[in-house]
């Protein structure tokens, strides 16, 4: 037995004794048993998930990706769980405030609001929303936020996080092949599907008070999900403050801003499958650069469009010039040039 095995069991023992023996609160004790329910043998004793991802040696050679760049974003816990089911309330009983941020999508007029602050602790809520079956997904160690249809090759499926980031950011799996995806890229690195991209549609990074005078009809996510999270707390809060990028990521060499300045981009995949590197179109703009400029015309994949600064819901919007939406994510800086560059 090696001694990280060794020390891994002493930790697990103590923590069970500490339980049971210790005057914890209630809520104390509810939140310690959630976190050893969470702790996952393998991922303790495993050195790098290519050393345990669930996938025939035959996948790990065709994956888009090398392998060898994906990380444990929490060594030792399992992911955290997508939410399948959601429950939808009122504004008014939520128990969040105007200044809330969320995500906002409307579909033929349907509208809803999905908090950040429960998506820090799901990261995937898979949804219907007019008969579409979407995934709304966020990564907060790249702040970025593509939502999706849940519609493969004609079959609807579910997404959950792995706990896995690759250059820094989250790595998904649907649940009908388990095939693992880049979430910034909506495409398949290992498994079935490797190499197909999921559709997107577009959505509105936010705050609750502008959403609701818009779409005073909307509702919101809940955070009657059935689990005890605290939904009023960021765990990411730290991680957001400092310039510091603690997860393996390429390219900073090629930063003209800070790694964590907040940008949007736009990106329409191809059909080369380079390994290991996006293939397509893809091009972003500093939230700062188009707020202090206005609109910005560009020339995308044939397209004349314009990021626009919408001075309401306070963000990035690319608009074509016959006035649809381009399905876009936000981000920081570093995630664009270590995925797309």
């Amino acid at each position: 037995m090696t001694i990280r095995k060794l020390l891994t069991i002493i930790i697990l023992i103590a923590l069970v004794i500490f339980f049971f023996k210790s005057d914890l609160t209630t809520d104390a004790r509810l939140k310690l048993r959630n976190f050893i329910s969470e702790l996952d043998f393998d991922r303790f004793f495993a050195s790098n998930p290519a050393e345990s991802i669930p996938f025939s040696d035959a996948d790990k050679q065709n994956a888009r990706i090398d392998i060898n760049d994906l990380e444990y974003e929490h060594s030792g816990l399992n992911p955290p769980s997508p939410i399948n089911k959601p429950n939808f309330t009122s504004w008014a009983s939520s128990g969040f405030g105007n200044d809330e941020k969320i995500i906002g999508i409307s579909i033929n007029g349907q509208a809803r609001a999905y908090p950040y602050y429960i998506l820090y602790r799901h990261k995937i809520i898979n949804d219907v929303i007019d008969g579409q079956p979407i995934a709304v997904t966020y990564s907060p160690t790249c702040d970025t936020n593509p939502v999706f249809l849940r519609t493969i090759g004609g079959e609807v499926t579910t997404f959950g996080d792995t706990g896995i980031l690759y250059q820094g950011c989250m790595v998904m799996k649907d649940a009908n092949t388990n095939t693992y995806w880049s979430q910034p890229w909506g495409t398949g690195i290992i498994g079935q599907n490797v190499n197909i991209d999921l559709l997107r549609i577009p959505a509105i990074s936010t705050t609750l008070g502008k959403w609701k005078d818009t779409y005073p009809d909307a509702i919101m996510l809940s955070k009657n999900t059935g689990l005890l999270k605290d939904y009023l707390d960021n765990p990411y809060e730290d991680y957001k403050k400092t310039e510091e990028l603690i997860y393996k990521t390429r390219n900073t060499e090629l930063l003209t801003s800070p790694a964590k300045e907040p940008i949007s981009y736009i990106w329409i995949p191809g059909a080369e499958n380079t390994f290991n590197q996006f293939s397509g179109e893809s091009a972003y703009l500093t939230h700062r650069f188009v707020q202090e400029n206005g609109k910005i015309r560009l020339i995308f994949n044939s397209m004349e469009m314009a990021a626009v600064w919408d001075e309401y819901f306070e963000t990035v919007r690319f608009i074509t010039s016959d006035g649809r939406e381009m399905p876009s994510s936000t981000g920081y800086a570093f995630a664009y040039f270590a995925l797309f560059e």
